[in-house]
């Protein structure tokens, strides 16, 4: 969110929306998930918080190229942490597949995008 109020405007801007669209939707599947099995989701954003900061303290400072790199580095780390998921055992094969189906591509074809975007520039 932070990161799509400073590029809005940007040509990045509607890929940034849509990017945001699709965290929003994985947090919900998942904290539907978390909760369908009695637990309590997060409230934290996590690394992913750290990372809306660093976008945001960059594009003031830096501009647009240095604070899509550091989105990427975030989708990057997104994209690890689902693999590093589905090598934990203790993990549903329901919740593997939603991450191979749906979690994991997407967090790729963000940073496939990002690349794109910055090879552009």
């Amino acid at each position: 969110q932070d990161a799509l109020q400073k590029l809005a405007s940007t040509p990045e801007g509607p890929a940034l929306r849509s990017f945001l669209s699709e965290h929003e939707s994985a947090v919900g599947k998942l904290k539907s998930r978390v909760e369908g099995l009695g637990g309590e989701p997060s409230r934290s954003s996590g690394p992913w918080g750290v990372w809306s900061k660093a976008v945001e303290r960059s594009s003031q400072f830096f501009g647009r190229e240095v604070a899509l790199r550091a989105l990427k580095n975030g989708e990057e780390i997104g994209a690890a942490d689902y693999e590093q998921a589905l090598s934990n055992r203790n993990l549903s094969e329901d919740v593997k597949a939603m991450i191979e189906s749906d979690l994991l591509p997407r967090q790729r074809q963000h940073v496939a995008l990002l690349e794109e975007i910055i090879s552009r520039m």
